[in-house]
């Protein structure tokens, strides 16, 4: 009996495409990234950091998360850089709660063009706000999705960085579980599909 090699493609009703990794290690399936993977010491030198407490959540993917509550000035709940994601749409999964589900300001997130080999912030992509509105359940884990552009010179030190800023002054509490990132297609408008 000989043996078939087939290609597939994994694609979710939305017409986002998944890719497997390859062998040569190299993937465009992305990366999740856990509140248990940043670092507490922001001047270590890390992508991975949070001004937050990392605290024990059993509702929390791997048990822990990364906890802000009522900042008087704006910190960083959770910042992270992925290289090797491709230019073009990505495809950003947050995974948090709140206490304050109020139509006020909570969080800000910040996407950029990041050069890992350079000591600067990066280039400011997108911005994007979330409110208590957005996470609509009070103190139950909500997903927060996005698609973003991602676009700047290539460089094999090109990297997609996001920073989860938690907002001054709103009396909230605010906890982060993960992130997902992932190379995304947009949806396709049901227009253009044509019977078979």
């Amino acid at each position: 009996m000989a043996i078939e090699r087939r290609n597939i493609r994994i694609e979710d009703w939305e017409g986002n495409i998944y890719y497997p990794e390859t062998q040569s290690g190299s993937s465009l399936a992305g990366r999740i990234i856990d509140a248990e993977d940043a670092t507490t010491d922001i001047t270590s030198g890390s992508v991975t950091i949070t001004e937050g407490t990392k605290t024990i959540d059993e509702y929390a993917n791997n048990g822990s998360a990364i906890m802000i509550s009522s900042p008087s000035t704006n910190k960083i709940l959770f910042q992270t850089s992925v290289a090797g994601i491709p230019f073009g749409n990505v495809s950003v999964n947050i995974r948090m709660k709140s206490n304050n589900i109020d139509n006020i300001e909570l969080a800000k997130i910040e996407i950029y063009y990041y050069d890992s080999l350079d000591e600067i912030e990066g280039d400011l992509l997108e911005t994007k706000t979330i409110t208590g509105i957005n996470i609509g359940d009070i103190n139950k884990y909500v997903e927060y999705s996005f698609i973003s552009d991602f676009y700047g010179i290539y460089k094999s030190s090109a990297c997609f960085k996001i920073k989860i800023i938690a907002l001054a002054n709103n009396n909230s509490t605010l906890y982060f579980d993960q992130v997902a990132i992932a190379k995304a297609m947009p949806s396709i408008p049901s227009t253009d599909i044509q019977p078979m």
